[in-house]
């Protein structure tokens, strides 16, 4: 991060770690390998970046108590300099990402009769009061007043077929992370700050990538010229309640590897392919009784056999020798499922009606291949990865490995 325009940067590289020991385990990149992953990175006199000042003295801390800790300190820190530029602070709390570990006061004061939903609504109650930690900071120094608070989450919860004792509920909506139903990628999301009006709800779709464009023209700057045209939005009018319609589609997902495309146009979602490789289609319950569990349904495989087609796919993207910049290529000599669902009368995806909807199905693949044409290459396929990022290297530590290249 600090080699990217942040300052500053407590906390971990790869996508989950365990909330106390910060061991962290990358199962795609080098197969398996488990390091430390706890650091806090700055830009030191020089301009450098500094990416080795490793918090051995942090194993056994909750890791929401690090990152609330150091937010604080940024805060205070930077009303006491005088400075008076903006501040933009992110704070990505693993709360409530699996493994499902919390101090047990906050199990504690989250109650309930089931041990896996108790302990994640533990996890939520942790980083709620965090956020209540960091509100009353920016109170205490004086600019709250003058600051805008975005909280928004990555995903829907996993339930069943990635773990199903994390005690994450996503009912009614269908699937769970990792897929294309709503469940997954439907988030809970609000925005405070001045000249928003309290208490409305903005019914317009809106992407992450909405995020960019409006934090720009908050801090009163213009995104880079430099970049390709962008996908995101500005949603400065939308969010001050005016009568702004905003996007008129987005792009769940367009994957050549796993062979799965999703497009939101207006109140309409199509979905080619499978809606995710493994995923279920189920509506899990949310977990209440102190017996209650998370079934794998029949539809679901097997992680292994998961696995295995996961890679026969990535070894037969490879043999395209391109990329795939229509969806007739993606879907060449495959069985291409069409799903079509009205989200304004079906919001939870119970009723396909793609067979009754032809020309609009043809109007969003128009879309799609127009959008695939600037697609770049997933840089993110499972290979197998790179030996020389193993932390056997780095003193069992997570570390920068390419040296900038």
């Amino acid at each position: 991060p600090v080699a990217r325009g942040f300052h500053t940067f407590t906390g971990f590289y790869n996508g989950m770690q365990d909330y106390f020991e910060h061991q962290s385990t990358d199962f795609d990149s080098v197969g398996g390998v488990t390091g430390y992953d706890m650091r806090h990175d700055y830009i030191d006199s020089e301009g450098r970046p500094v990416v080795d000042n490793i918090l051995w003295d942090k194993n056994g801390t909750f890791n929401n108590y690090i990152f609330t800790e150091q937010a604080v300190r940024v805060i205070k820190e930077h009303t006491a300099s005088g400075d008076h530029e903006p501040l933009f602070l992110v704070m990505s709390y693993a709360n409530p990402h699996t493994p499902i570990q919390v101090p047990k006061v906050f199990e504690e004061m989250a109650g309930g009769a089931n041990s896996a939903r108790r302990k994640y609504a533990g996890l939520v109650l942790a980083m709620d009061t965090s956020v209540g930690q960091i509100v009353a900071t920016l109170n205490e120094t004086g600019i709250l007043d003058d600051t805008m608070i975005i909280f928004i989450s990555d995903n829907g919860g996993s339930v069943g077929t990635v773990n199903d004792t994390s005690g994450s509920s996503n009912f009614p909506l269908r699937g769970e992370k990792g897929g294309l139903w709503e469940a997954a990628c439907r988030v809970p999301a609000f925005i405070w700050g001045p000249d928003i009006p309290q208490g409305q709800v903005i019914r317009e779709p809106i992407h992450i990538t909405d995020l960019y464009p409006t934090i720009a023209a908050l801090a009163g700057t213009e995104p880079r010229a430099d970049r390709q045209p962008m996908d995101g939005y500005n949603l400065i009018e939308t969010m001050k309640g005016k009568n702004d319609k905003g996007r008129e589609y987005f792009i769940y997902d367009i994957d050549p590897v796993y062979r799965q495309i999703a497009i939101r146009l207006d109140n309409w979602k199509l979905i080619l392919g499978k809606s995710s490789i493994g995923e279920s289609n189920e509506r899990y319950p949310p977990l209440v009784g102190a017996s209650d569990t998370l079934h794998l349904s029949n539809e679901t495989l097997p992680f292994e056999e998961f696995f295995a087609l996961a890679m026969e796919l990535v070894r037969q993207f490879k043999d395209l020798n391109h990329l795939c910049k229509s969806v007739e290529c993606i879907y060449k000599g495959q069985n291409m499922k069409v799903q079509l669902y009205n989200l304004d009368l079906d919001e939870y995806e119970f009723r396909n009606v793609a067979d009754s909807h032809g020309a609009l199905i043809d109007q969003m693949l128009v879309i799609l291949d127009t959008e695939m044409v600037d697609m770049t290459y997933p840089v993110n396929l499972l290979q197998g990865g790179e030996a020389a990022a193993s932390p056997a290297h780095f003193n069992g530590t997570w570390m920068p490995w390419l040296d900038g290249r």
